[in-house]
């Protein structure tokens, strides 16, 4: 059976838990080296970082415009603006600390699961779990504050439990719970303290309810209290002292006002549709929920401190779902800090579930992922054909092959719940290959930044008439020596008719750069993204063999001038 079929030696399970990081991290680096999982909300972060490396202000976010953005705390940003600074501006460098964290959340929630359950199998699913959660990989991808969030409110959460469930817990949960807690306020704000909120509730509740001994006395420890309280408010102190007091007014507004919707039916809507989210950001495991609710005490302490640990989970992803049905739209990385504590409850209900049921649920679980694995490799397998593309096809059917008959293989020796991680893992790779040749997501922007950079003089300052993602790109792949000013299309008509007004270089498609007079400037065209694609054209263009001239055709193109 998967989660009893493991080491039994406690270095051997460190050891293979730290695999487990070192394949994600490694198994991610491509995705996070490409923009093909380009988040929208990455350009907010990249720019910042980028202007604090560039003018040495740590204190003060500012937008492309050079305007301070302070909608979220310096830490969001100070990460990725220390990896600029150690490795350079680059898109890999970007999302470092974003793969750095989710690796880590994962040995973090092996940690939460063994404080928990005091088993090792226990432990090791739900670090399987959150290995293949579909949320964490797409943080680790992007580089948004989502991952660390995730990461330091896991630690929190550690500290946290070890209070509350250990009568001598060791001498850094304290630490753990009230600096997690603080460096997650550092991060992302508000929600964080939600957090130590509800834990101080959840206590007095415990207690309420007869708990052997005071859980809210084992919360206190001043120290660890002031340490976390400086480190939340250390940046809204500076940026005060800064900037004055109303430099906060617009971290509040984003924070509690900004983006929620005051019409009376959309939180129980978005409610019903996170609850959802939520229940599929454990997927594939979310099909073992069935028979979660069949699991079976073994010792009396182990069924107390699993139940009461149950109870934490499904309250805090609650009211995290609570909190988020009143925003304006539904984004599942909203749920992200619930994730790992949920994959925590559900690998301890599984474990103290009978093996016989268990084993027949994770072989169904895994049939099915081999099954999507296996449509999805044909899948991209039949694009790749229709590219002409026959060696890559044939590479990607036996590799894939291979690696489906490897996890049969482990599955049939007992390795069951590895080999669904594995399998649900490696979609996205394999998802990311599909998408790449259809969108081509690197292709152009490289071609822009080479084309800027090709002269003997590299233009200081760059007009974009284009989408946000395009001018964000540049600004990374330009390493930020280029000021980058985005139009939208409406402004053009102001400045074409003045060519004193023109910057060194300017972006804009194509059909309007035919009708400019760039006589003395250096050109180039390229292609960024995809327009509106019809279902049906595609597919008959896949059918018929014409996939590459039909999707060049619906390149949208721009052309780049170079008038310095």
């Amino acid at each position: 059976m998967g989660v009893d079929t493991v080491p039994s030696r406690p270095a051997a399970i460190r050891l293979a838990v730290a695999a487990l990081m070192l394949c994600f991290a490694v198994g991610l680096a491509p995705l996070a080296a490409s923009f093909v999982y380009e988040h929208p909300d990455e350009k907010y972060y990249t720019t910042a970082a980028i202007a604090m490396f560039r003018t040495g202000n740590w204190i003060t976010p500012v937008a492309a415009d050079g305007s301070p953005r302070l909608q979220k705390p310096g830490l969001a940003y100070w990460p990725i603006a220390l990896s600029y600074r150690l490795f350079g501006v680059g898109v890999l460098q970007s999302r470092l600390p974003s793969l750095i964290a989710a690796s880590l959340a994962i040995g973090l929630t092996w940690g939460v699961a063994y404080t928990v359950t005091a088993r090792a199998p226990a432990a090791l699913l739900a670090a399987l779990m959150a290995f293949s959660q579909p949320h964490l990989i797409l943080a680790a991808t992007w580089a948004t504050p989502d991952a660390l969030l995730c990461l330091f409110l896991l630690l929190s959460a550690w500290g946290f439990l070890l209070l509350l469930a250990d009568e001598r817990p060791p001498r850094w949960a304290p630490w753990a719970a009230y600096g997690g807690a603080g460096l997650a306020i550092a991060t992302k704000g508000l929600l964080s303290l939600l957090f130590v909120a509800f834990v101080w509730a959840f206590a007095w509740r415990e207690d309420l309810r007869g708990a052997p001994v005071p859980r809210r006395r084992a919360l206190v420890h001043l120290p660890a209290i002031a340490v976390g309280l400086g480190t939340a408010a250390w940046w809204y102190v500076a940026l005060a002292r800064e900037h004055g007091i109303g430099a906060l007014e617009a971290f509040s507004r984003d924070q509690v006002v900004a983006d929620t919707t005051l019409v009376w039916w959309a939180p129980s809507y978005h409610l019903v549709l996170y609850a959802i989210v939520l229940a599929a950001s454990l997927l594939p495991w979310s099909g073992a929920l069935t028979i979660a609710g069949l699991s079976r005490p073994g010792t009396a302490t182990e069924w107390s401190r699993g139940r009461r640990f149950e109870r934490f989970a499904l309250v805090w992803s609650a009211l995290v779902v609570l909190v988020f049905s009143f925003s304006v739209w539904v984004d599942g990385r909203f749920l992200l800090p619930a994730g790992p504590l949920l994959a925590v409850a559900l690998a301890a209900a599984l474990d103290r579930t009978h093996r016989a049921i268990r084993t027949r649920a994770l072989t169904a679980i895994l049939r099915v992922c081999l099954v999507g694995f296996s449509a999805l490799v044909v899948l991209i397998g039949l694009l790749l054909l229709a590219l002409h593309e026959r060696r890559s096809a044939a590479a990607l059917l036996i590799g894939a092959g291979a690696l489906v008959a490897a996890l049969a293989l482990a599955a049939k020796r007992g390795l069951l719940a590895p080999a669904i991680a594995i399998t649900a893992f490696a979609a996205f790779p394999l998802g990311a290959l599909g998408l790449w040749r259809l969108s081509e997501p690197d292709a152009g922007v490289h071609l822009a930044a080479r084309a800027l950079s090709a002269g003997p003089i590299v233009p200081g300052s760059l007009l974009v008439m284009g989408p946000r993602a395009l001018a964000n790109q540049l600004l990374i792949m330009s390493g930020g020596r280029i000021r980058i000013h985005r139009e939208p299309m409406g402004a053009w008509d102001r400045i074409r008719s003045d060519r004193k007004a023109w910057p060194e270089a300017l972006i804009l498609p194509t059909a309007a750069a035919a009708r400019l007079d760039v006589s003395g400037c250096r050109t180039g065209e390229f292609a960024f993204g995809l327009g509106q694609l019809a279902i049906r054209p595609l597919l008959h263009a896949v059918w018929s063999g014409r996939a590459g001239p039909f999707l060049e055709a619906h390149r949208e193109r721009y052309t780049v001038a170079v008038c310095s």
